[in-house]
């Protein structure tokens, strides 16, 4: 599932990328970012805390990424 923390929105996904997408203009978000993580899909939705993004994957890890 995807979450939105201020004008930003998070997805991650089952080919491994977690996706930053600005919402400046919702109906056409446009693309910030792209981050492989891990060498597994990732099935569980970021949370965000302290300017960190936070997320399993089934590989196994549980991965903080900086930049929210």
């Amino acid at each position: 599932s995807p979450v939105i923390v201020d004008d930003v929105l998070l997805v991650a996904g089952r080919d491994r990328r977690l996706r930053e997408f600005d919402l400046a203009e919702p109906r056409a978000p446009e693309p910030i970012w792209t981050l492989e993580v891990g060498d597994a899909p990732i099935l569980a939705t970021p949370a965000v805390w302290e300017g960190r993004i936070h997320l399993p994957s089934t590989d196994g890890f549980f991965y903080a990424i900086d930049g929210a």
